[in-house]
Parts: C-alpha cells; sequence; structure tokens
C-alpha cells in the first residue's frame, strides 16, 4: 500500500527547472533508493516534499492526505521526517538534549520527551555519547546523531540524504545495519546515496534521475540495466564490472 506519492511534482528555480513532472511512490515498510549525478534534483525532490521547498506545482500526497504547500513541521508532525547532507546539531548542546528536542514534536511532558529520547539513543548505539556535546562527536557518531533526531519524532517514512557520506567501509556497513534495523521496526525509507554498491544491496526499488527528470525506476537489477541510466550516471565501466 501506497504511503508517500508525487503527481508531477515539479519545481522551478527561474528557467531552471530543477525537479520535472515527478511521479514518486513509496510504500509501506519499503525502503526506495534516488540515485543520480550531482544537480540531477534528488534533494530538490526531498525538499519539495518535505516542505522545505514549495513546489512550483503537482502534488505530495502522504497517507492519503495532501501535503502540498504545508510547513516541514506540519509534515513532521503527520510522521513523514528527513535528515539533510550536512548535519546541523545544536553544536554546544549534548546529544540527550539535541535528542530530547525532537521528542518534544510527540509530547509536551519533559519525562516522557527525555525517555523517548534516550530509548532511541540506545537503539542507535549512542548510549555511551549521551552526555558528550554534539560537536565533540566524530563523523559517524554524528551521522547517528542525525538519525536519532529524525527518529525522535517517530516516523512512520524516514527520507535519508546521503546518510552514508565520507564514512569509511567499516562504518558503511555498521550504517547499513542501522538502516535496515530501522526498516525492521515498520519505517520506510527513502535514500538518497551515490556509493552504487550501497543503494543497490539495501533497496527494494530504485529511481534515477537526470537533469530535474525521473529516466528510470524499478528493482536494483532493472535499473542497472537500463541503458538510458548507464548512459546517464552508471557508466559503461559499470555494465563491463557487473558482467
Amino acid at each position: 500500500m501506497s504511503i508517500l506519492k508525487t503527481e508531477k511534482l515539479t519545481k522551478k528555480f527561474g528557467g531552471l527547472v530543477a525537479v520535472n513532472n515527478i511521479d514518486f511512490e513509496v510504500n509501506e515498510r519499503e525502503i526506495v533508493g534516488i540515485i543520480g549525478a550531482n544537480g540531477a534534483g534528488k534533494t530538490t525532490l526531498f525538499n519539495c516534499i518535505s516542505g522545505n521547498l514549495q513546489s512550483t506545482s503537482g502534488k505530495v500526497i502522504f497517507n492519503n492526505k495532501d501535503i502540498t504547500g504545508l510547513k516541514p513541521y506540519e509534515i513532521a508532525a503527520l510522521g513523514l521526517a528527513r535528515t539533510f547532507q550536512v548535519a546541523r546539531p545544536f553544536a554546544n548542546k549534548s546529544v540527550l538534549y539535541n535528542v530530547t528536542v525532537g521528542s518534544f514534536l510527540r509530547t509536551n511532558k519533559k519525562s516522557e520527551a527525555i525517555e523517548n529520547a534516550k530509548e532511541i539513543i540506545n537503539f542507535l548505539n549512542l548510549s555511551s555519547k549521551m552526555d558528550v556535546l554534539a560537536k565533540n562527536l566524530t563523523l559517524p557518531e554524528r551521522k547517528r546523531l542525525e538519525l536519532a533526531r529524525a527518529l525522535a519524532t517517530k516516523p512512520v517514512l524516514l527520507m535519508l540524504d546521503e546518510v552514508m557520506a565520507g564514512l569509511r567501509p567499516s562504518e558503511i556497513q555498521d550504517m547499513l545495519k542501522i538502516i535496515e534495523k530501522i526498516n525492521k521496526e515498520g519505517i520506510a525509507l527513502v535514500i538518497i546515496e551515490h556509493i552504487m554498491q550501497v543503494i543497490m544491496s539495501v533497496s527494494n526499488r530504485i529511481y534515477c534521475m537526470n537533469f530535474g527528470q525521473k529516466i528510470a525506476d524499478g528493482t536494483p537489477e532493472e535499473v542497472t540495466k537500463d541503458p538510458n541510466v548507464v548512459k546517464a550516471y552508471l557508466g559503461d565501466e559499470y555494465g563491463i564490472l557487473k558482467n
């Protein structure tokens, strides 16, 4: 059953069409990947869905509700959360403080917000860093903190924007385990990622964008064999390596 759908979603910046008539769909408990070169429109699509940008035209439907034009906090309250490419936590506040802020979306009681935050921190294996200031975390820890802040809002759909960028191979494997763990909790995920082996291994379906347009969608195997995707993004070398 569909949890998120866009209908001919378009975003223009003057004469530049950053997102061009995109029809996009995510089903319950599904992991969907979005690939494409830098400037393809992936993050702009995220921003239009999450309310961080207002689309020029088209619709965003979440849980059968038209959320087009809603503010980010209104969309988050409905159960759609997202992370950002560059994490911007409260640098001079603790991990616990940062995650507790997100928890207040679901409760006005401080004790409940803190308890929920602690559960999320434990879930993401950050317990030993609970009282550490965000500015003193390593990159992998900051990535997990960004995840924790989003999860604290108790989403049913979580959108991750290059959450594995800059991580070492072993750290990427740890993040993949976390993503699978989140998904097993019943949360659907949409992931923007440039590391092909990663996105192909974790996604149920893949969308490929190029110059603001969707040029392919399907299973990872179908998308990697699509000539449009090979030409626009993967390159002939990828096809050779796959064979």
